[in-house]
């Protein structure tokens, strides 16, 4: 594991900073991304601390995913993911996966309260997002080796709230 992951990044409406992007010096190009990215290579591990944030919960869970159909993870207590239409700047999701089979998942992230995708898709075998607090991680599989419709991911998510 190569340090500690620092991500760096201001409050929204502040005066000074960029709150749309992530820096990570020990990490160069991955959480170096404006919010509302994603990607299909290694992810860094999580970060312990930020600062001006802090860290609301983290969960880890087993998504099964479709061949064409999108699929979320749910929150920490198997509700729905915890992204809303109000206040997109008063938190930030981290999100990494990877698929449990040799299987190409598609990635990408959706508005709160819609059911279109409003990203980039990315295909890949295992990836990461960074999220606004409005945008839900969806995933879906393309293509499977062995002919499968499904496949097991598992995904960790790292929740971030605002931090005096």
């Amino acid at each position: 594991m190569a340090g500690v992951i620092t991500l760096a990044w201001t409050l929204g409406g502040c005066a000074t900073g960029d709150a749309n992007v992530i820096a990570a010096p020990s990490t160069p190009g991955v959480w170096q991304r404006p919010l509302n990215a994603v990607g299909v290579d290694e992810p860094p591990q999580f970060p312990a601390t930020l600062p001006h944030w802090r860290i609301r919960t983290q969960w880890s869970q087993q998504v099964r995913v479709f061949n064409g159909q999108w699929t979320s993870p749910s929150a920490a207590d198997d509700s729905d993911f915890p992204a809303t239409m109000n206040g997109c700047d008063t938190q930030r999701f981290l999100v990494r996966w990877r698929a449990a089979d040799d299987v190409t998942v598609s990635a990408s992230w959706f508005h709160a309260t819609a059911e279109d995708v409003a990203g980039e898709v990315s295909r890949g075998r295992r990836g990461w997002m960074i999220l606004d607090g409005c945008q839900v991680p969806r995933m879906r599989l393309d293509e499977a080796a062995n002919g499968s419709t499904l496949t097991d991911l598992a995904v960790e998510v790292q929740q971030l709230e605002p931090a005096v």
